[in-house]
């Protein structure tokens, strides 16, 4: 994964985390299902007694499932528009 790959990512939490109640529902339920893949991947890895690690690894493994599911469909929009939301919200607000 290179940095603008994790960047994107990144807007598009900021996205999910500043959106209202009501708004980028799509974004929401995709980051939900990202967190849920990545948080049953750990649980099963720790019941066979395997390490898993959180904290910057399972952020990496969940970027890379971003990646992967905005890859797989260049033509939905949902992706840059969240991208875009969560750039202008968290980086621009106030500035004028």
């Amino acid at each position: 994964m290179n940095s603008e790959q994790r960047q994107q990512f990144e807007y598009f939490l900021d996205c999910v985390a500043e959106a209202p109640p009501g708004c980028y529902d799509d974004a929401k339920e995709i980051r939900e299902l990202i967190g849920a893949t990545v948080d049953a991947l750990t649980t099963e890895l720790r019941g066979k007694g395997l390490t898993a690690s959180g904290g910057d690894p399972a952020f990496s493994l969940e970027a890379e499932i971003y990646s992967y599911i905005k890859e797989s469909n260049p033509s939905a929009n949902l992706f840059a528009v969240a991208e875009g939301f969560g750039y202008a919200i968290t980086r621009h607000v106030g500035m004028q």
